[in-house]
């Protein structure tokens, strides 16, 4: 949580920074987007965090980010994202995708004592479009819906249980797996810096 939360302090550290002249007249600025917003599909509905870091270029805009994702299984997401505004003003509608992996971080709740469990992340995906409004030269309120697909892995392992005292461990039981696409549609809301 406190790598999470550093995450989304630094880039307003650097927006502080006066940005320098480019030498070469790029027209690249550093940009940050911090936003929140919930995901909702056939699990319960779910609260999801993410900070994304990179470059604008025009109506261009590519950066790393990192989240919280809630639904079903926690998780943070590592992605690339890509963006572009339709227009090149303050306010303007954009389309934007994700494409990374993401890493369980498992909660006690999603743990079971009758056995053992072993999840294991993989493709993370977002794409979507949303609206820009503009608050001064490079800030605005960002506004996202999309659709968004977390796959995982959760290898079972049954515990034996065996409370005679005099009995036997029967012999090992294989595990059983299971491989989840969770498709679900996610809103966001942000700030851009």
């Amino acid at each position: 949580m406190k790598v999470l939360i550093a995450a989304i302090a630094f880039p307003a550290m650097l927006e502080a920074q006066e940005p320098a002249k480019k030498a070469n007249g790029c027209g690249c600025n550093f940009s940050s987007i911090n936003q929140a917003g919930f995901l909702e599909g056939q699990s319960p509905m779910a609260f999801q965090l993410q900070t994304i870091n990179g470059f604008k270029y025009k109506n261009w805009f590519a950066g790393i980010g990192l989240g919280l994702d809630r639904y079903r299984i926690r998780s943070v997401p590592l992605f690339f994202d890509l963006r572009w505004n339709l227009f090149n003003n303050p306010n303007t509608p954009f389309v934007y995708g994700d494409i990374g992996g993401h890493f369980p971080w498992v909660m006690d709740k999603d743990k079971s004592e009758w056995m053992t469990s072993n999840f294991k992340g993989g493709l993370y995906y977002d794409a979507g479009f949303g609206y820009r409004l503009g608050i001064g030269k490079n800030r605005g309120i960002v506004f996202s819906g999309g659709f968004s697909l977390k796959k995982m892995r959760e290898t079972r392992y049954p515990r034996i249980w065996c409370e005679a005292p005099f009995c036997t461990q029967p012999a090992a039981v294989d595990p059983e797996v299971f491989n989840f696409k969770l498709r679900r549609f996610s809103f966001k809301a942000g700030i851009q810096l």
